[in-house]
């Protein structure tokens, strides 16, 4: 049996509330939500089990569309809320066209609470001051951020009363995305607001994983080097893209699994994420993790923003440019890559932006910096 595939424009988050409501009952059709339709290019209809289809923000690779069913969004939605303990009012900051904020919106339908998403002006801070002053503190307030989005609210907080006492209100803080930062963590706990830091991604249905640990019924194990998750809030697969699909959604013992494309092992059912395998550089003939020499440098100068990309080098195979809103010292750098990773960590260019390009689920639009750094523009924005 078929069912039609709706596109849904979210510019206005709430314009997804009553689709994606009926999608998960069954009594409407799948939902498609985009931040604006127009050019937008999809079947008329689907597979009959099909509920939501979700686009990747393609940070990294090519953006992929992604299916769920309503039983793997309900499923997800339920290991978030037990690991919660109760229900609670959510605050909505992320887009409701990725996998985060649309998990926001299915965690309270499950749980049979409200959402509360900012109004356009004001900026983060207020919107916080706003929803704190709007809910009742009696209730839990729940939030999913990402960490830049953690680090301005924390700035905020530790210099505005109004934005530390709501800040404060919060009960729990998710946080994923991307790599969280332990001093962010720490940072949170001093206002006494918990943070728990999330690992999934949208075949996950969001986050399985908090602090290391699975959550309710995922299952989490190496294969081969990468990270493996299975449980019931795994995706269907990529709409359209049957190859894609059996490469990545593998059977090991009887047990559907998503293989996903970050490094890690896992030690005691702790699961450890090294970085994405489609991070490493070959440098002379040594593989070299580029998380890691972020990670390293980050450790290094605390609240520098910056990423880590690889570049072709005449010598060595590939090299690391470094991109940031900081001034850095290269000497510095060089230093420190050659002891962390030997010779073979070339340090190609050191640049540094007035702001690093973010896409709008606030993950750092390393493929923008890549055409830029290609064509030479950040070249001419440092000179």
């Amino acid at each position: 049996m078929a069912r039609e595939l709706r596109v849904i424009d979210v510019s206005r988050p709430e314009a997804l509330l009553e689709p994606l409501a009926e999608a998960l009952a069954g009594t409407g059709p799948a939902v498609f939500p985009v931040p604006q339709t127009e050019g937008v290019a999809i079947p008329a209809e689907v597979d009959s089990e099909v509920a939501l289809v979700v686009q990747t923000s393609g940070s990294t690779s090519t953006p992929k569309r992604v299916w769920h069913t309503a039983d793997s969004l309900i499923a997800g939605a339920r290991q978030t809320n037990e690991a919660l303990g109760e229900p609670g009012t959510w605050w909505l900051t992320l887009p409701t066209h990725y996998i985060a904020g649309i998990m926001v919106l299915v965690r309270a339908m499950v749980a049979n609470t409200s959402v509360i998403a900012p109004a356009s002006q004001g900026g983060i801070g207020q919107a916080l001051i706003n929803f704190h002053n709007q809910t009742d503190p009696s209730v839990p307030r729940y939030t999913s951020l990402v960490p830049r989005q953690l680090e301005q609210l924390l700035d905020a907080a530790e210099t505005t009363p109004e934005m530390q006492e709501a800040f404060s209100g919060l009960s729990r803080v998710l946080v994923g995305g991307q790599k969280v930062s332990d001093a962010l963590v720490v940072r949170a706990s001093e206002f006494g607001v918990q943070v728990s830091k999330t690992y999934g991604s949208a075949e996950t249905a969001g986050g399985c994983v908090w602090d290391g640990m699975p959550l309710g019924a995922t299952e989490v194990d190496s294969v081969d080097g990468r990270v493996a998750l299975a449980g019931p809030m795994l995706a269907g697969g990529y709409l359209g893209d049957p190859e894609r699909t059996r490469e990545s959604f593998i059977k090991r013992g009887g047990t559907r699994w998503y293989l996903t494309d970050d490094l890690g092992s896992v030690v005691d059912g702790r699961l450890s994420v090294t970085g994405r395998a489609d991070r490493v550089i070959i440098s002379g003939g040594v593989k070299i993790h580029l998380d890691e020499v972020e990670s390293m440098l980050q450790a290094q100068f605390p609240g520098a923003s910056m990423v880590a990309l690889p570049v072709p080098h005449g010598t060595w195979g590939e090299g690391i440019a470094v991109v940031s809103e900081h001034a850095l010292p290269e000497s510095e750098i060089r230093e420190s890559l050659a002891e962390a990773f030997g010779s073979a960590a070339q340090l190609v260019s050191m640049t540094t932006v007035p702001e690093l390009p973010l896409l709008s689920s606030g993950k750092i639009d390393r493929l923008s910096l890549m055409d830029r750094l290609t064509s030479s523009a950040l070249k001419a924005e440092s000179s």
